[in-house]
């Protein structure tokens, strides 16, 4: 999955937490989240970015 990819994800990912119905829905979607925004900072890092982007309101 490219750096794209999963930067797409991430967001609906958010968005999906903040629409959900339910507590246990949230939860689910924002820890989906979090795993993307962690896809990310490994693929910054391997990349050669010394500071990944932080994900904030994953």
């Amino acid at each position: 999955m490219d750096l794209n990819e999963l930067y797409s994800r991430h967001q609906i990912s958010i968005a999906r937490a903040s629409d959900a119905a339910s507590a246990s829905g949230r939860d689910a979607y924002r820890i989906c989240a979090k795993g993307y925004a962690a896809r990310i900072a490994d693929v910054q890092w391997l990349a050669g970015v010394v500071r990944p982007t932080v994900v904030v309101g994953a």
